[in-house]
């Protein structure tokens, strides 16, 4: 549906074209989705055996207020903390295609110097992100590549620990 509908599409078009309500397309958007389960399927099907799990985050940049999440990231590209949102982009690269596909992208709590209010860091998160997704990554392959930033004791002893992951 939402390909034919032409303009802006929100809830209100989605209960005029659509088959159902407003209210039951607003219900059904507000439920979590488990994205990573939900791609590992076509992922199977498309990708040769040589799979290796791919995780960084990335910062996106965002103005305003009231934006959930919004708070200060580290971008690359400016070297420097920048207001925004950040993802932690999993993906599942073929190395016999020379392609990355997709699995999931999980939004990071705001952080200014990496503390986080409960004491946790965001390095904490970044772990528990994928001590979380563990069975569904170990489905693909067992060899997680991160970078330099995540050669940290902190990341690597649990992930070793309470996974069947190999770190490159």
């Amino acid at each position: 549906m939402f390909l034919s509908c032409r303009g802006r599409v929100n809830f209100s078009l989605l209960g005029r074209q659509g088959e159902r309500y407003e209210k039951t397309y607003r219900n059904h958007f507000e439920q979590e989705l488990d994205w990573a389960s939900i791609n590992v399927s076509p992922i199977q099907k498309t990708c040769s055996d040589h799979l290796i799990i791919g995780f960084d985050p990335s910062y996106i940049s965002k103005s305003g207020k009231q934006t959930p999440g919004l708070g200060y990231f580290y971008s690359g590209v400016a070297g420097s903390y920048k207001k925004g949102l950040e993802i932690g982009n999993i993906a599942v690269i073929d190395i016999n295609q020379n392609t990355a596909y997709h699995l999931e992208a999980l939004p990071s709590p705001s952080s200014r110097k990496e503390n986080t209010e409960d004491g946790r860091t965001i390095v904490d998160h970044y772990e528990d992100v994928l001590v979380g997704k563990a069975e569904i990554l170990i489905m693909l392959s067992a060899i997680l590549v991160v970078d330099g930033y995540f050669a940290k004791k902190k990341f690597i002893d649990p992930i070793l620990n309470l996974t069947k992951l190999e770190i490159i």
